[in-house]
């Protein structure tokens, strides 16, 4: 089984501990209570939740950093609440949420991932993260979220070491190894005013989201760094809301933007596979908070896009929010800007002030293998030669 990635502990022996009562251990011979027991440290969840739930929410201390899954359990009428917990779940083993998860990261196994089936999403106030997971999202109602925030400690300074009051920083949020089907609630949603992250960090996943809802519903927060690489994000029917929605302002969540070349707000795609995402739409938006400022950083990069941002007039600009400056750092190459009709050429108007002056793009059909079945793998001569898009498919 794989270890937990986000936290290290000493892991003790037992599931339970309890204080001892001979003489050995007390030798003065007065009668001692004996110690309740405790979740600790290499429990088995089912144990805790069996033993410690109360109505039907289980508070997991914080001392608390890791716990085992060894069996299929089913959490549909249990709330878990934690503060930086990771379930690490033995090979191929089911879990049932049906309650919202917080600040609990589930590490499956590499060969057979974990499967969750979930109805509610998780609450990520802390560092969090999925690796080696299939979520099945089709029960998750689109009103609802995946991953989301409630409340975060208010950072005394912000990133730049001025004084705040008003933002607040969670931890990183980290997908590695995850594939979703039947997604339609979105991916990472924010609830509050003034949020960060510093990282929020998405490979080798494949997702499938459908409906309106925004992939990234971030409102008023903002991330220093969104990195998405070698994976794929797909929609069968035609997905219809923004990629990424984004509001934040960076000098409120403590970028200091007299610094830029150091210190980037940066949403980099490398080796990125999207079909029919915002189809017929502008990529991504911001209210005026975030585009076409010089502390912007913008990566495209081996990928390829299929139907997707393909709104028209706003192809370029949409991938920059709405903005169309040269004021963010670009960097393109060797992209694949695919539709029935001269997609290449929309994103390469020089006409625009921000373009892919790459010379490298691509508008051959990457010729997927079977869209049906949600297989990706590009058949396209070009695509195969210089290997772009999720590379994940050429090793199958």
């Amino acid at each position: 089984m794989k270890k937990s990635i986000f936290f290290c502990a000493a892991l003790l022996a037992s599931a339970f501990a309890f204080q001892s009562c001979d003489k050995v251990d007390n030798p003065s011979g007065e009668p001692l209570e004996p110690t309740k027991a405790v979740i600790d440290n290499g429990s088995e969840l089912a144990d805790a939740v069996k033993n410690f739930a109360k109505e039907g929410v289980l508070e997991v201390p914080a001392n608390v950093v890791e716990l085992y899954v060894s069996e299929n359990i089913d959490l549909s009428e249990v709330e878990v609440k934690a503060e930086n917990l990771t379930l690490s779940v033995a090979k191929g083993v089911e879990i049932k949420i049906g309650k919202p998860m917080t600040n609990v990261s589930i590490v499956g196994d590499a060969a057979e991932p974990a499967k969750i089936i979930a109805k509610e999403g998780f609450v990520a106030n802390n560092a969090f993260g999925l690796v080696n997971v299939k979520i099945d999202a089709s029960a998750l109602e689109k009103s609802k979220f995946l991953i989301s925030t409630t409340t975060s400690t208010k950072m005394a300074k912000k990133l730049d070491g001025t004084e705040s009051t008003e933002c607040c920083l969670f931890g990183d949020i980290e997908l590695d190894n995850v594939e979703i089907t039947g997604l339609v609630a979105p991916l990472i949603k924010n609830t509050i005013s003034h949020g960060v992250w510093n990282n929020i960090n998405i490979q080798n996943c494949k997702i499938e989201f459908n409906g309106d809802k925004n992939v990234f519903d971030l409102a008023r927060g903002i991330y220093e760094n969104l990195t998405i690489t070698n994976s794929t994000i797909y929609s069968k029917t035609g997905h219809t809301g923004y990629f990424i929605k984004i509001d934040g302002q960076a000098s409120k969540l403590g970028y200091n933007i007299n610094n830029y070349p150091n210190n980037y707000v940066t949403t980099k795609l490398d080796h990125v596979t999207l079909y029919q995402i915002a189809k017929d739409k502008q990529m991504n938006n911001s209210n005026g908070h975030y585009k076409s400022q010089k502390y912007d950083a913008y990566v495209l990069t081996n990928s390829i896009i299929v139907y997707s941002g393909n709104a028209d007039g706003s192809t370029v600009k949409g991938w920059a929010f709405g903005g169309e400056s040269k004021n963010p750092k670009y960097t393109w190459g060797n992209n694949t800007y695919y539709t029935d009709t001269n997609y290449k050429e929309k994103w390469e108007n020089s006409a625009k002030q921000a373009y892919d002056d790459s010379n490298s793009a691509l508008d051959d059909d990457p010729a997927f293998k079977d869209i049906e079945n949600a297989d990706f793998t590009p058949t396209g001569a070009a695509q195969v030669e210089k290997q772009t898009g999720d590379q994940n498919w050429f090793k199958k």
